[in-house]
């Protein structure tokens, strides 16, 4: 889990060092059902000097993100590819689940 600032960082700077990603790493971001996707290779450069990812504003607004939100880190270490979960996309993920779990112990 990691929140982000006002201007889109995310606060776990461990995740582009653990992904191998540096400052001159360019990278792809899209968003998918509000899921955030971030993957080597790409066109743009998103991490700053200081090893946080930056995350822009047109994909946090796509993603119902804003400063100060928790978001969930998922990432794919094989692939280098990183899933940024906000509130609303882990919700909908999780009231199936949760639904099915009640069903189950009933």
């Amino acid at each position: 889990m990691a929140s982000l600032d006002r201007r889109g960082r995310v606060s776990n700077a461990d995740i582009p060092r653990v992904l191998g990603w540096s400052s001159s790493t360019s990278l792809t971001i899209v968003e998918r059902e509000s899921v955030i996707v971030v993957r080597a290779p790409g066109q743009v450069r998103l991490i700053h000097e200081c090893g946080y990812l930056y995350l822009p504003s047109r994909h946090r607004k796509a993603a119902g993100i804003r400063a100060g939100h928790r978001v969930l880190l998922a990432a794919d270490l094989a692939n280098r590819i990183l899933l940024v979960y906000p509130p609303t996309a882990l919700d909908r993920l999780l009231t199936g689940h949760f639904a099915m779990v009640i069903k189950e112990v009933r």
